[in-house]
């Protein structure tokens, strides 16, 4: 390739950019979000999923989390305490891609300033590289690439029980002090290693678990349920909320074409850069809550998909058309959106209902058109996308996958 053979001309000033300080206005501007990430189940056939799937309990979908974030060519503190241990920002560390030293041409013209290092292992907290002889002096710039964990682990803890099988726990919830308690804001569990009861000296059997609720097995009625009083040992993995901007979208079209006209309800999402987002990701709103009714028609299952996706509280009593009114000892709100019928009082198959209902707003990214932005020698910075009000997916959202 063509290139310029003055020797001052590429010994400009150089002025970088700091895509930490953006993430760091995200931080203090934005709003708590959920981000999950949804895939098309294997069951869907034609655009229709198997109602007795053991996945997706027949919604052709299946969540999950990001667990892990990458950073790239970050300039790590070095030889603190030995030449060869690098100790990167951000921890807990999952895993180490390149770590490289970056010095002037000039001084080392045989490999154009750049060198290797092999990585021999790696801590929570700590690289070690895989050299007796040329380590990066503390001066020197090197460049890490690596990646750090997500998720929290909790261990040992003394989770809420009632009596039920069903136990909320406690590390999952955000105790900010701008949140009220009340609307319960908390992260989502994605691992239950074990759930002891000390009290009583039993090992649970984990039947399911989802937003910050664990249920566990009744073993056909042989297992003890956890009393109030119960001490409990419960160990899991969950993904934190984190901030987000929302920007909403109020005119009929925008002025600006985006691959299609942006309708009411889109709104511009603004993530911090080192998430990962593509399309059917659905970003929820965690401290909003709106208020809705619907009509429902009773199906042939245990549980009802209400139409928004998250559901934060059963308002009043339901009443079918019949005049039949049920009451909180009739139902519970499960999973995401799920009302279950947990006793004989319930209405019959094809029966319609009214339900009042609050819920948490979410938003679905529609097009694979997620804008990031690389400047500053290949920095990160924050991810723009628009998404679009959600409340369930459709047959038309999997017809083409």
């Amino acid at each position: 390739m063509g290139r310029n053979t003055n020797s001052g001309a590429n010994s400009g000033f150089i002025i970088q950019g700091r895509p930490q300080e953006f993430n760091n206005m995200i931080e203090r501007d934005g709003q708590l979000v959920r981000l999950i990430h949804a895939k098309k189940c294997s069951c869907v056939q034609n655009g229709k999923a198997e109602l007795f799937c053991t996945f997706c309990k027949g919604k052709g979908y299946n969540l999950f989390f990001q667990k892990e974030f990458d950073i790239y060519k970050e300039n790590s503190p070095h030889g603190l305490f030995e030449q060869r241990e690098i100790n990167p920002f951000y921890v807990p560390i999952t895993k180490v891609r390149l770590v490289q030293r970056r010095l002037n041409a000039a001084q080392c013209p045989s490999n154009n300033g750049i060198t290797n290092y092999n990585v021999e292992s790696f801590t929570d907290t700590s690289v070690f590289l895989d050299e007796v002889e040329n380590l990066p002096k503390r001066h020197e710039r090197i460049e890490v690439s690596y990646s750090f964990r997500n998720s929290e682990l909790i261990t040992d803890e003394n989770s809420n029980s009632n009596g039920t099988y069903k136990i909320k726990t406690i590390g999952t919830e955000y105790t900010g002090y701008h949140v009220p308690d009340v609307l319960d804001v908390h992260g989502d569990i994605i691992v239950v290693t074990r759930v002891y009861n000390v009290t009583q000296d039993y090992t649970y059997i984990i039947s399911s678990f989802k937003k910050n609720m664990i249920t566990l097995d009744n073993e056909g009625g042989s297992a003890p349920a956890p009393l109030s009083t119960d001490i409990l040992e419960v160990d899991y993995e969950y993904v934190p909320v984190f901030y987000a901007v929302l920007l909403q979208v109020k005119t009929e079209n925008a002025v600006e074409k985006w691959g299609e006209d942006v309708k009411v309800g889109d709104v511009r999402i603004v993530l911090p850069s080192y998430y990962h987002i593509d399309r059917f990701s659905i970003i929820t709103a965690m401290t909003t809550i709106l208020q809705t009714n619907h009509v429902i028609i009773r199906g042939s299952g245990t549980f009802d998909e209400l139409p928004n996706f998250d559901v934060f509280e059963i308002i009043d009593n339901i009443e079918d058309e019949d005049g039949t009114v049920y009451t909180s000892s009739d139902f519970e709100l499960q999973e995401f959106n799920n009302l279950v019928w947990i006793g004989t009082n319930k209405p019959a198959q094809g029966k319609k209902y009214s339900v009042k209902y609050s819920y948490r707003p979410s938003y679905k990214v529609y097009r694979d058109q997620s804008k990031t932005i690389n400047l500053g020698r290949d920095g990160r910075y924050p991810i723009f996308t628009f998404a679009r009000f959600f409340n369930k997916f459709s047959s038309k959202d999997w017809d083409k996958i």
